[in-house]
């Protein structure tokens, strides 16, 4: 089964024909090529969405009729923990946020036996390295 195409419409929705903005008739007919019949997935931030079918696409124009409104299941029911060696505090910050994007639920840092912290000047880093013995 092929996952449906999702669009954000900045208008309120309700059952019926609607046309499409611009930019997103321009998706659904010019670049993704779908054609009147195919199915659709359309949503306003409210946190609801609709099951929508083209039933008109042209260059630049296209409109769909709204069949179902649903609210989404927005949870995972996968339950992930990230287990990550500790990095530098900004790249290790990074990292928290693009996983708690992707839905990980626990984190769980690791220290490895091998790391170089930052402003670390032992046996290991490059600086200890550098400096004559």
């Amino acid at each position: 089964m092929s996952s449906l195409h999702r669009f954000f419409v900045p208008q309120s929705l309700s059952p019926g024909d609607i046309g499409l903005p611009p930019h997103v008739a321009r998706q659904v007919s010019t670049v993704l090529r779908m054609r009147v019949g195919d199915r659709l997935v359309l949503f306003d931030g409210s946190g609801d969405e609709w099951d929508a079918i083209l039933v008109a696409a042209g260059k630049g124009t296209a409109s769909v009729r709204l069949d179902e409104r649903r609210t989404p299941e927005t949870e995972s029911t996968v339950r992930l923990t990230l287990c990550q060696a500790l990095l530098k505090a900004d790249k290790f910050e990074w990292v928290l946020q693009k996983a708690t994007e992707l839905g990980v639920a626990e984190f769980v840092p690791l220290v490895p036996e091998r790391v170089v912290a930052a402003g670390h000047t032992g046996h290991g880093s490059r600086r200890a390295r550098r400096q004559p013995g």
